[in-house]
């Protein structure tokens, strides 16, 4: 399979546009000696990857081994899952701390497909609620997912996420994927889910303010946030100013833990470390690559406020000795 494109780009059916890179600035002379600049700029070639509406979708460049695909994967490699509790378990004689995961099983309920949404995808369906829970629309996208059931237990999938592959899936609806069929151990994994939920925080727990001193008249400025800004100039408080509010209940992405075990018959898994959420919350959870379990990995995790934003994580590794 060629390798995933770099960047795409979506424009009309008379096509006018390509997509390139700048490669140099030099400069050349005139017959009339007057000096002109000069770009020199690598174009093309671009692939087609889609097209709908008098519209088109190319594609350019390539994405090295080991980065992300810009348009999905090869197979699928997430799983919806519920976060458990937390625990412990050696790895080489090293106490490692573990979450455990109910990953799966997800039924896949709908097959996007290029031709008519522009692009293919899998839709994954997680949980149960039952069918007098079930809005009449949602029973209406279900109903085929729900003529493959038992008529004694028919229930509705309590999650839909969607998941984006490269090329059209083997995948067909009613099918049930399992986390065994996608995790292996020693597995780097991504975990997403929906941090807990504080409240509104002062600054000293939101932002780790140090607060003002106890002293010289200020006993009620301990955990004051100080001043906001500057005066006539600019006259007004920048935006992304640190102060009091709403903290928690963001969307937070961890990398690079590892999966420490796998258990086919309950469809657990357990993650080495912490994830975000409170126990029974959603958990999307991403291959990132293989590995093997060698050591414990400790993760650092920042919250990023705002739907589809990833936390920066840092990856310490700690030997054996």
């Amino acid at each position: 399979m060629p390798p995933a494109p770099f960047l795409v780009l979506e424009t009309i059916i008379m096509i006018n546009t390509i997509i390139g890179k700048k490669l140099s600035q030099t400069q050349r002379f005139t017959e009339d000696g007057v000096r002109t600049p000069i770009t020199i700029v690598e174009a093309g070639p671009c692939t087609v990857v889609w097209v709908k509406d008098q519209k088109m979708q190319i594609a350019w460049g390539e994405v090295k081994k080991g980065n992300k695909s810009v348009v999905g994967h090869d197979m699928i490699n997430t799983i919806l899952g519920s976060k458990g509790k937390m625990g412990q378990t050696f790895v080489e004689g090293r106490r490692v701390s573990v979450t455990e995961i109910l990953a799966g099983p997800c039924i896949v309920t709908q097959i996007k497909k290029a031709e008519k949404d522009g692009y293919w995808a899998i839709q994954l369906g997680f949980g149960e609620r039952k069918i007098k829970n079930t809005s009449k629309a949602l029973q209406g996208h279900l109903k085929k997912t729900l003529k493959l059931q038992d008529s004694k237990t028919q229930k509705f999938p309590r999650y839909l996420r969607e998941v984006r592959v490269d090329k059209e899936p083997e995948y067909k609806v009613g099918d049930e994927i399992k986390a065994s069929d996608i995790f292996r151990v020693g597995d780097y994994i991504s975990t997403s889910a929906t941090s807990k939920g504080k409240g509104f925080a002062g600054v000293v727990k939101r932002w780790h303010f140090a607060g003002g001193p106890r002293t010289h008249g200020q006993s009620d400025r301990e955990r004051a946030p100080g001043s906001i800004g500057q005066g006539t100039t600019p006259g007004r408080v920048f935006k992304g100013k640190h102060m009091a509010g709403r903290m928690g209940s963001d969307k937070v992405t961890i990398k690079n833990l590892q999966i420490v075990s796998v258990e086919p018959d309950k469809g657990e898994i357990k993650v080495s470390g912490p994830i975000p959420g409170k126990t029974g919350s959603l958990v999307v959870i991403k291959k990132i690559s293989e590995g093997k379990l060698e050591g414990a990995i400790e993760v650092v995790a920042q919250v990023v406020e705002g739907a589809g934003a990833e936390a920066k994580t840092e990856e310490v590794k700690t030997s054996n000795a």
